[in-house]
């Protein structure tokens, strides 16, 4: 008589132990994927950095040429971008004339002004000039001119 009872509540301590496993695999799911979140900086306001023309096509360049060209940086975050430094890869080829040193606040928009000098284009050439910034994700951000010698 007693292991008629014994049946349904084993049956039933089975089951009450495989959710307590399943809710317990579910938690811990969340609390890894809320880690990973905020480790990303995706839980807090954070500035992002963003630029719609990061290629300048200037096309065909003679060798007496010096070409200004602004690259206009806008904040797509939420908390003001500080651009830091612009750096062209090469100093012969590309100067930084100015960029915006302000906070750049969320939806506004700031500039980096370059000039490229003809005289270092003798093959099609794409240059890069690096943006530093406090973007958490991508503090280093590149852009680019991308010119061919003039025939």
């Amino acid at each position: 008589m007693s292991s008629a009872p014994t049946a349904p509540s084993s049956k039933r301590s089975r089951a009450g132990s495989l959710f307590l496993l399943g809710s317990l695999a579910i938690c811990l799911s969340c609390i890894s994927y809320v880690a990973y979140y905020h480790t990303l900086g995706l839980g807090r306001p954070q500035p992002t950095i963003a630029c719609d023309q990061v290629e300048a096509p200037l096309g065909a360049v003679s060798a007496t040429a010096v070409i200004p060209w602004e690259f206009v940086i806008r904040n797509r975050g939420t908390r003001p971008l500080l651009l830091s430094r612009a750096q062209p890869g090469c100093g012969e080829c590309v100067q930084v004339i100015e960029f915006t040193q302000t906070p750049i606040l969320p939806g506004q928009t700031g500039v980096v002004r370059v000039q490229l000098f003809g005289k270092s284009i003798s093959t099609p050439q794409v240059k890069g000039v690096t943006v530093e910034s406090n973007d958490p994700r991508q503090p280093r951000f590149t852009l680019r001119l991308s010119a061919r010698p003039a025939e």
